[in-house]
């Protein structure tokens, strides 16, 4: 089988991690995965622009967020720079940052395709997210759902009815036997899966209206 070859930075301010990603990269058997490992800003900030040079980019960038070298939002920088080359290039933070405020400052600049707190995951879901990046899928731990949930909620101004409604038909539950489960008629709820679609700005369908929820971080 021929795999494809994906290049990929790996940005770690502990060394001995490079053991975890040359295991990871090896049991990864969908693509073949050369990659760059560094441990300071300064050495990444040279090899990005290096490959640059040649007129190269990443397809993927793991990334801590917090390296020696420079502020605390060292990641975050090397993110925009990647991106101002490449805009296809996929951004997965590694973190064991997990405050509201650093991931407000993150996904309004960056939008990263992975967020994982360190003390959330182990390896198994670390190569799960990696997976699922490559694949074009999204992947974050728990704590960022949870942030992401909120956000999107503010966002389209969506209340518990809504998130109850649209977790019920995301586990196969067909609209007619949603009311039972959330104390709504049968009215009610048709006309919230309308509002929730128009503030979407999609066709009134459960597929699409799931869909959408799934891409924004609401499901």
């Amino acid at each position: 089988m021929n795999r494809n070859s994906y290049s990929v930075l790996i940005v770690e301010d502990n060394r001995s991690s490079e053991i975890i990603f040359e295991r990871l990269f090896g049991d990864i058997k969908e693509v073949e995965c050369n990659y760059d490992f560094c441990t300071d800003f300064t050495t990444t900030k040279f090899q990005i622009e290096r490959k640059a040079k040649r007129g190269e980019s990443y397809d993927l960038a793991i990334l801590d967020i917090r390296l020696p070298g420079d502020d605390d939002f060292s990641g975050q920088t090397l993110a925009e720079l990647l991106l101002s080359i490449s805009a296809n290039t996929k951004i997965i933070f590694n973190s064991s940052l997990s405050s509201p405020y650093r991931f407000h400052q993150i996904f309004k600049l960056i939008n990263p395709r992975g967020y994982l707190v360190k003390h959330e995951h182990g390896y198994e879901e670390l190569k799960e997210a990696v997976k699922k990046v490559i694949k074009g899928d999204t992947y974050f731990t728990e704590s960022v759902k949870e942030y992401l949930t909120l956000r999107a909620m503010e966002r389209f101004n969506l209340d518990d009815r809504d998130m109850e409604i649209l977790y019920y038909a995301s586990i196969g539950t067909t609209t007619k036997d949603i009311p039972e489960l959330v104390s709504l008629s049968l009215s009610s709820v048709e006309k919230r899966k309308h509002a929730m679609a128009k503030r979407f700005g999609i066709q009134n369908a459960t597929g699409e209206l799931l869909r959408f929820a799934k891409e924004n971080g609401i499901l």
